[in-house]
């Protein structure tokens, strides 16, 4: 929740630049809430209107769960499991 809105704006900048495609590494990203998948979800909706492709790179085992459990996985675009999950 503390970074969502610096997230948000950052790459919602880049969205307008209209790339081919834009890829979020979840890698590094220990937790994510409620305002963070919302953002995810802003972040999809306009990359789909601009025509860029979305995805999600990379997400901790226990955020891909979350994506799962909450039903946003497939509209995100979130890469499949790796062998080592």
């Amino acid at each position: 929740m503390a970074t969502a809105d610096q997230l948000a704006d950052g790459v919602l900048r880049e969205v307008n630049r209209s790339p081919a495609a834009m890829t979020i590494n979840m890698r590094r990203v220990s937790f994510c809430d409620s305002a963070g998948i919302n953002v995810l979800v802003r972040i999809r909706n306009a990359c789909e209107r601009s025509g860029t492709a979305f995805r999600i790179a990379e997400p901790q085992p226990h955020v891909r769960v979350l994506f799962e459990i909450t039903g946003v996985a497939d509209f995100l675009n979130v890469d499949p499991p790796t062998s080592s999950e």
